[in-house]
């Protein structure tokens, strides 16, 4: 009997070792901004070169509302009034919504945002740009009612190479009693105006918008009837919006947001919605694929999406049956990370230079940074990939003897080590100048205690890692 819990036992770590990873982040939180009213429900946030965070977001109070800017010093939050509405909406009384923002090499600030006018019963979109020390702002577009003030409805900015900004957004149309998608593109001089053509006549919500290397706007959005995720960009040799990708993902309700990312090559991959679950599509260059990350809820779903330097996706969500907040990300497999803060309204997601998630949050409106520990098993550092070097462990699952192999492609000082799951050195197996070749080497690890280990290769100031499984 006790064998078989010992087969048992080991047949449970095995399949948590494939599939729910080992990474931890260490989380901190504080708060922006406690001023009196609903503060922060919608919330973006940048991080410019120097990763100091600039957040636009806004407050709703009894007699008047306001649309802020923060950017943190080493001491404290500064604080900028970007604009002020004296009028209520008619969701708890909440003019503004749908914020978004960018931030331009040169260090500019640029936003959208939804203004709602109760007195004319008119939305209007709206368009400011941080210069020097002033804002200025701009109303770029007009349309009778009211947006909703859900997640799903919300703007989207992003800048092209020169630095000049796009915006997407849902457009209501009282005439035909649709809701589509426009975009709109300065180029210096004028302002461009878009409808984002997809052949069919549906209300369309919850766009997010990036802008590739040859300035083409790419844009994912939801469709109500049928359901459905679709992206597509703009081709500017053919003059038109070029449908890529259109999946059915279930049922989906217009409080869900999603998030799109280009990578170095301009292949998509978007977090969404999925018949009540939080999935990532992204797209290799030639094939499309899906992962469900974690289940999420049908409704008041704020989701968002980065890449990190190696180009793995991270998603920040929040759930609906709690209204926490969650953290996944993926490099071989899915690591969900917590922090279970409870949250509500639009999350903000954005990576530092090392990595790192800054996540903004309300109400009240509260910044978040996580810092990894441990070791996470990587092989993708651009040095080693471009010399060729690897390192190979097997049996990734082992009860006492690893084979490690690897291969050096120029002489060099090499060290290899082994860690424990926590980041803490084992024992140092190398540490000498190798010439070019290839390498292999038997290690006894019996006298240590079943878990998860890693074999570390260090060249020069980069490491590659290897995860393997000691089951004694």
């Amino acid at each position: 009997m006790q064998q078989a819990e010992k087969v048992i036992m080991r047949i449970y770590i095995v399949i948590l070792f494939l599939t729910l990873g080992f990474a931890q982040i260490n989380w901190e939180m504080e708060t922006v901004d406690d001023s009196p009213g609903l503060v922060g429900y919608f919330s973006s946030l940048v991080l410019d070169i120097n990763d100091i965070p600039h957040i636009v977001y806004a407050i709703t109070q009894v007699d008047t509302n306001l649309i802020m800017y923060a950017f943190k010093t080493e001491s404290c939050w500064q604080k900028e009034t970007v604009d002020v509405c004296l009028t209520g909406g008619p969701y708890w009384g909440l003019p503004y919504h749908g914020v978004s923002l960018a931030i331009g090499n040169d260090s500019k600030l640029h936003t959208s945002f939804y203004r709602y006018d109760s007195l004319n019963n008119r939305t209007a979109l709206c368009y400011a740009y941080r210069d020097s020390l002033s804002w200025t702002i701009q109303v770029l577009d007009s349309m009778a009612g009211t947006m909703s003030w859900v997640p799903g409805y919300h703007t989207s900015i992003a800048l092209d190479t020169s630095g000049y900004p796009g915006i997407a957004y849902s457009y209501w149309n009282l005439t035909d009693s649709l809701q589509y998608i426009k975009y709109l593109h300065y180029n210096g001089v004028n302002w461009n105006t878009f409808i984002v053509e997809d052949g069919c006549a549906c209300w369309d919500f919850g766009p997010s918008l990036k802008i590739d290397s040859r300035n083409q706007p790419h844009i994912a959005y939801y469709q109500l009837h049928p359901d459905s995720l679709k992206y597509l960009y703009y081709d500017n040799q053919l003059n038109t919006w070029v449908i890529v990708f259109c999946q059915f993902i279930g049922a989906v309700n217009s409080n869900v947001s999603l998030s799109l990312v280009l990578d170095s090559q301009d292949h998509p991959g978007i977090a969404h919605s999925f018949d009540n679950a939080i999935a990532y599509s992204w797209n290799d260059g030639i094939l499309w694929y899906t992962d469900i990350v974690g289940g999420a809820g049908y409704s008041e779903v704020s989701i968002a999406l980065d890449l990190d330097s190696l180009e793995n996706p991270h998603i920040a969500y929040s759930v609906e049956f709690n209204f926490w907040l969650e953290y996944a990300y993926k490099d071989t497999t899915w690591h969900l990370c917590g922090p279970h803060y409870g949250t509500a309204g639009h999350i903000s997601l954005i990576l530092d230079n090392n990595s790192n998630p800054h996540i903004t949050f309300g109400p009240s409106l509260y910044y978040v940074t996580g810092k990894f520990i441990g070791i996470v098993e990587n092989d993708k550092q651009q040095s080693f990939r471009n010399k060729r070097c690897r390192i190979r462990v097997f049996p990734n699952i082992s009860s006492g003897l690893v084979n490690v192999e690897y291969t050096l492609p120029v002489k060099s000082e090499i060290e290899l080590s082994l860690y424990d799951i926590y980041g803490v050195e084992i024992k140092t197996l190398e540490h000498r100048t190798f010439l070019p070749g290839n390498y292999h080497q038997v290690i006894d690890i019996g006298n240590l205690c079943s878990g998860i280990y890693f074999l570390i290769l260090k060249q020069n100031n980069e490491q590659v890692s290897r995860k393997f499984l000691l089951i004694r």
